[in-house]
């Protein structure tokens, strides 16, 4: 994701889907801790950040994230492909707020650096240059 999210201009508003709690809570905690996003949503800082708690003092002032249930998913259970006892809605969960404002523009770390790479797919072939059609 670093490459791809390093283009995106800081204060883009934003909005993502996701079928389960847990993976949406795992895609807003990969975005704070690299930058991406400022603050927490409310209501998961406490699971992000543990029992010692986020910095909010009242919860929602200043924030500009949010993380709930999607009023606009489906209402089909769906079984996985993978697990038989796993059921789930697709897009059940969204999260948006405003890209990165402040920490965007700061200079990524080594260690971060480092680490962004190593979770990348060396495995892909590099992207081949579109040639205008004349």
């Amino acid at each position: 994701w670093g490459s791809a999210l390093s283009h995106i201009k800081p204060g883009t508003p934003f909005l993502v889907t996701t079928n389960t709690e847990m993976e949406g809570i795992s895609d807003v905690q990969y975005l704070h801790e690299r930058g991406w996003m400022d603050n927490i949503p409310p209501g998961i800082e406490d699971i992000i950040m543990g029992e010692s708690g986020g910095n909010m003092k009242e919860e929602g002032k200043g924030c500009t994230s949010f993380f709930s249930e999607n009023p606009y998913a489906g209402s089909r259970v769906r079984q996985s492909g993978t697990m038989a006892n796993d059921l789930y809605v697709k897009n059940k969960w969204v999260f948006g707020g405003f890209f990165g404002k402040e920490s965007a523009t700061k200079p990524v770390s080594s260690k971060r650096k480092n680490e962004e790479k190593s979770n990348e797919d060396q495995n892909l072939p590099p992207l081949k240059k579109k040639h205008k059609v004349k």
